[in-house]
């Protein structure tokens, strides 16, 4: 059955929390893999940087925390949505949960919120994606987004990707 369509659902607080718990192990576990901490403080260091981003968690201003619906609004995945600069958002966090990939959700996903963010009077979108994954910068590259070689983190193996419209 083809996709029609995915639609977003703000998060509420209890459904952030739980995001941020799940998101912050993950990312420890790219800080791991690509050797970049230690078992011991990947953690700390992941939510470090994720304290930076939201200083005021679930309240920080100019995030937006989405989960993502299919048509039979089962959640498929979710998305976390900052501002970087003027007209300029950051995808901060983007998934599809395992047993939903492979079906078109993703690439939905992004034009959905590549729409949203045009009316909102953004430029372009950007976000960051360990090299060793990719399914995912494959998926980036197929939606137009391109590699900012000049951005490279060598310390993380992490690409910045933009895509403008």
């Amino acid at each position: 059955m083809p996709i029609k369509s995915v639609y977003f659902s703000k998060m509420n607080e209890a459904e952030y929390n739980a995001f941020c718990e799940r998101t912050l192990k993950n990312y420890a576990d790219d800080l791991i893999r690509v050797g970049y901490s230690e078992a011991d403080n990947a953690l700390s260091q992941a939510r470090e940087q994720f304290n930076r981003a939201l200083p005021e968690g679930f309240s920080t201003s100019d995030a937006r925390f989405y989960s993502i619906l299919n048509n039979e609004e089962e959640i498929v995945g979710a998305l976390f949505i900052l501002k970087a600069q003027e007209f300029v958002a950051a995808i901060a966090d983007f998934i599809v949960y395992e047993k939903y990939r492979g079906k078109g959700y993703a690439l939905q996903a992004l034009k959905a919120i590549e729409e949203e963010l045009k009316q909102d009077g953004y430029k372009a979108i950007i976000l960051n994606v360990f090299e060793d994954n990719i399914a995912a910068k494959t998926l980036y590259e197929k939606f137009g987004f391109i590699d900012e070689p000049k951005a490279y983190s060598a310390a993380t193996k992490q690409l910045l990707m933009v895509k403008r419209f």
